[in-house]
């Protein structure tokens, strides 16, 4: 029998998700971000199941969108940092990308490409990561407009706070993207999921959601739409319990001791599989319905839990990491981690099974 440790992935939900996202933006096009293995979740296998119904994929590499092609996708592909140097243009054309130019060193390489692309326009309100300020943008747009190597022009930003409601750091940037806008009858996009379900000024031609369509919120206090739901269910089994008397210690280190007479369930999932070792103890776990607390540091290839209230656990019964009983947020807040971290940093170990229902 095979490691137990398993990422359920609901096609179904990430689809439902989608279709959310798409009518929290009026219909408007909706690019389904999947970089990162679809943060974790399995990117061909998505993208498979999506491909009839997305509008566009975002990724963040050129290998990320070849990976794409060779298994068949064939709907519009966006090349999210655009390309690393002067070599990949080329494939960027042959694999018909769209593609972000953020910086003059991207622009003078795209200049001279023999071929025409579909160019998304990154300009900086505040992030300060990557793009164009709005004086740079402002003396580019024309010129890219009228450029041979230009065939469609997208104007885009990056909101640095979304996620913080009432924040002055979102409002000045949708100000200042907006006095950009208005002087150009260009499409353009804004919104990344924070975007769409916080703020109704920053949703556009173009919407990117990429968090929200794994059913997750950014931190553990965040209440999603109930048409949300989590697409990834990460569990595991109990492998072994044992009892303990009050005053022994469990795992390395000897960082948790009993106060009590114990029951202590180990189960098969550790940090090679991704789980975090910075879990600290009463990080929950759900056995039979009921939440219950880690204990003791984590090993590589497993966990105990304090099961001593609920006695009827047994040798084989199912573990859910985090899922819909689970939500990941909750549990990266007690590794002080957040979502995005603890889904895309899940191990090839852990099998992936793909359901839909």
């Amino acid at each position: 029998m095979s490691r137990p440790a398993t990422a359920l992935i609901n096609l179904n939900a990430i689809k439902n998700n989608y279709r959310y996202a798409k009518a929290l933006g009026n219909g408007a096009n909706t690019v389904m971000v999947i970089k990162a293995n679809a943060y974790g979740h399995g990117a061909i296998e998505i993208a498979a199941h999506m491909d009839a119904e997305v509008d566009m994929f975002g990724v963040a590499s050129i290998d990320e969108a070849q990976s794409l092609r060779e298994s068949g996708i064939v709907a519009p592909i966006l090349l999210m940092e655009g390309c690393f140097d002067g070599s990949e243009w080329p494939i960027a054309s042959k694999l018909n990308l769209d593609v972000v130019v953020h910086s003059m060193q991207q622009w003078q390489e795209l200049s001279v490409q023999d071929t025409a692309f579909s160019v998304w326009l990154k300009v900086d309100t505040g992030m300060h990561r990557l793009g164009f300020t709005i004086h740079e943008a402002e003396a580019l747009i024309s010129e890219m407009q009228s450029h041979d190597s230009v065939e469609r022009l997208t104007l885009m930003t990056h909101l640095a706070d979304a996620d913080t409601p009432d924040s002055p750091v979102t409002q000045q940037q949708l100000k200042l993207f907006d006095d950009l806008a208005r002087k150009y009858a260009l499409p353009t996009s804004i919104a990344n999921s924070a975007g769409l379900l916080f703020w109704p000024d920053s949703r556009s031609q173009w919407n990117r959601p990429g968090l929200m369509l794994y059913g997750t919120g950014f931190s553990a206090n965040d209440s999603l739409p109930v048409e949300l739901s989590p697409v990834m269910s990460l569990v595991s089994k109990v492998i072994a319990i044992r009892s303990i008397e009050a005053g022994e210690a469990v795992g390395y280190n000897c960082q948790w001791t009993a106060s009590r007479a114990s029951r202590i369930a180990t189960v098969a999932i550790g940090y090679g599989d991704g789980y975090p070792r910075s879990a600290h103890n009463a990080t929950p776990v759900v056995i039979n319905g009921k939440e219950l607390p880690l204990v003791g540091r984590v090993s590589m290839d497993m966990i105990t839990v304090d099961v001593t209230d609920v006695p009827d656990v047994a040798i084989g019964d199912s573990v859910e990491l985090w899922g819909n009983q689970l939500s990941v947020a909750r549990v990266a807040e007690h590794c002080n981690s957040n979502s995005y971290e603890m889904l895309t940093r899940l191990a090839e170990r852990v099998k992936k099974v793909f359901v839909t229902k």
